[in-house]
């Protein structure tokens, strides 16, 4: 089988070549008259033109022109361009016939944004006029956006405004002051502050509703991409592509041995604690610590007793690492030796052996000696007192002030009698989260 290759051919040279062949004809059936016959063609072969200010764009041009013996003049051909822009020129202002011509448009960082209709014209002393080509129809300066620090992502936090976190970006319409611009966002979690009135800069920021129980997220798993663009005279910017990103999830990272705690009377004998890696809703880590408040949703649980002398003891812990208020600032604290963007930390401590005067803790932390070590903790199951909370993401502050932010995860603190963790873990709270090592309590 032989196969024939094909080569494409531009559509604008065959009409070159469709000119120049009419005009050979007309020039034999004319018996090579003394009137000259000039024809012109535009190649453009990635139409359309459009640039922005300060850019070039270019296009070839070729231009015939027969004497009168019907032979090619070849001679210089003049090059005119009209319906240029203010701040835009041309070059070269000639070509010889018969020869492809590059023509290259220049624009200034002022030349105003619009659709502008140019003609391409030539002319030489033989052929003194020209009507072809027009050539391109239409040349495009599109405005485009730029956004202050080269920025393109701002945070939501429910109404909160923890520092280290775009809020929002200031985006500028050019070239400035030479057109009114109209803003577009293709987007529902993205908007343009006051943009019926069109300001020039501009800023943009999240469109999420406030909500006091902290549920959403918004904007949900996988969405928050929003486009902007801008209008001016016609032409329209390329799309500038941001992102409205919030906290989404907590994920459990290994959890690091426990510390023993042997210092003084009130030795509280371990330390654990647990890391969390803090996600947005693209499952990228926060880009720096953001500020958490650990929020206890019911009351502390004890989970055991014991029976000396025939009397019934129940477990009498307590959380005293949070302070009277039941909640406190340990979480997010430097006791993990993981760190990193977005990494927090919650503090679980064991109870000193004697709670007040008189008053011994019951179960008394278990250590050799009462001399804990490393390897001496993390063995126990004996739980000893629970209860259920749940973790924001955006502001630390601790009560009486209420929970403010997002809330990204739920759980129940779990304190054994010689070490700490966190059960029933649930991230993140949209209904897609799995439940991390399940358990009740009490």
């Amino acid at each position: 089988m032989n196969i024939r290759r094909r080569h494409f051919v531009p559509r604008s040279l065959i009409i070159c070549i469709g000119l120049v062949l009419a005009a050979v004809i007309f020039s034999i059936s004319e018996g090579w008259s003394a009137q000259a016959i000039n024809t012109g063609c535009c190649i453009n072969e990635k139409p359309p033109l459009a640039i922005t200010s300060g850019k070039t764009a270019t296009f070839s041009v070729e231009y015939t022109c027969f004497n009168s013996r019907g032979q090619d003049a070849n001679e210089y051909v003049t090059i005119q361009v009209s319906g240029l822009p203010k701040g835009a020129d041309f070059q070269p202002g000639a070509t010889k016939t018969f020869t492809s011509q590059t023509i290259t448009i220049t624009t200034s960082k002022d030349t105003p944004p619009g659709n502008y209709q140019l003609t391409v014209t030539g002319k030489s002393s033989t052929c003194p006029t020209y009507t072809q080509p027009i050539c391109p129809e239409t040349l495009t300066i599109k405005p485009t956006i730029t956004s202050e620090g080269n920025k393109s992502a701002v945070w939501w936090f429910n109404g909160q405004n923890p520092t280290g976190f775009t809020k929002q970006l200031t985006l500028t319409a050019k070239p400035v002051g030479v057109a009114k611009y109209t803003w577009n966002v293709d987007g529902q979690y993205g908007q343009i502050e006051d943009q019926s009135k069109n300001p020039n800069p501009a800023e943009f920021k999240a469109n999420c509703q406030t909500d006091p129980t902290g549920t959403g997220p918004c904007p949900p798993q996988g969405e928050g991409n929003v486009t902007v663009t801008v209008t001016a005279n016609g032409a329209t910017s390329d799309p500038f592509k941001a992102q409205v990103l919030t906290p989404y999830e907590a994920m459990l990272m290994d959890v690091p041995p426990d510390v023993p705690d042997n210092a003084g009377a009130g030795a509280l004998f371990y330390f654990s604690h647990i890391p969390y890696q803090i996600t947005d809703q693209f499952g990228k880590p926060l880009p720096v610590k953001p500020p958490v408040r650990e929020h206890f949703t019911g009351a502390q649980q004890s989970q055991c007793s014991f029976t000396k002398l025939g009397i019934t003891l129940k477990c009498n812990w307590h959380a005293s690492h949070e302070g009277g208020s039941g909640e406190a600032g340990r979480l997010g604290g430097t006791g993990c030796s993981t760190g990193g963007p977005g990494v927090v930390c919650d503090t679980i401590s064991g109870q000193a052996k004697d709670q007040a005067p008189l008053v011994p803790s019951i179960p008394e932390p278990e250590c050799p000696n009462n001399n804990c070590s490393a390897a001496s903790l993390g063995s126990s199951t004996l739980k000893v007192l629970c209860f259920p909370g749940e973790l924001w993401v955006g502001n630390g502050a601790s009560p009486p002030a209420p929970p403010q932010g997002v809330r990204v995860m739920t759980m129940i603190w779990q304190r054994y009698q010689d070490h700490g963790r966190h059960c029933n873990i649930t991230s993140p709270l949209d209904g897609s989260g799995t439940t991390v090592d399940s358990c009740t309590c009490p």
